[in-house]
């Protein structure tokens, strides 16, 4: 094998190393990334309102409460990468504020859990567009 073969293998198993370290970073989103979006609660197969309730989190904070009777807004914010703060709106800030672990089974599966209790939780999953 001569020296030019050698440098080009070399030069392209750098390539390959590089090429899927920057895809793999691409990949690697962040929690307040993934929250972005609509999660609802599934709909049980027999279920006959065919209502979504669930949350919706926007880019600047807001978040809209998904009701049986329409959307309560609101506001959150990270208090560490894995858990928010929610402040709701409407009747629903009778409850105070509310504090919620989050875990992503996957891009479109969430799981929502207050801290303090490991009975509790909302699994949701991202509402398709």
């Amino acid at each position: 094998m001569s020296l030019i073969d050698i440098n080009k293998r070399i030069f392209a198993s750098l390539l390959t190393v590089l090429l899927s370290v920057s895809l793999l970073s691409g990949c690697s989103n962040k929690p307040a990334e993934l929250l972005l979006g609509q999660w609802v609660v599934p709909i049980p197969p027999k279920s006959r309102s065919g209502i979504h309730r669930g949350f919706e989190f926007f880019k600047d904070g807001t978040l809209s409460v998904l009701t049986a009777t329409g959307a309560i807004g609101g506001s959150y914010g990270f208090i560490d990468e894995d858990t928010i703060k929610m402040e709701l709106g409407g009747i629903l800030s009778l409850a105070g504020t509310q504090v919620f672990d989050l875990t992503f089974e996957d891009h479109n599966t969430l799981v929502m859990r207050p801290p303090s209790s490991n009975n509790v939780a909302f699994k949701m999953v991202r509402k398709k567009q």
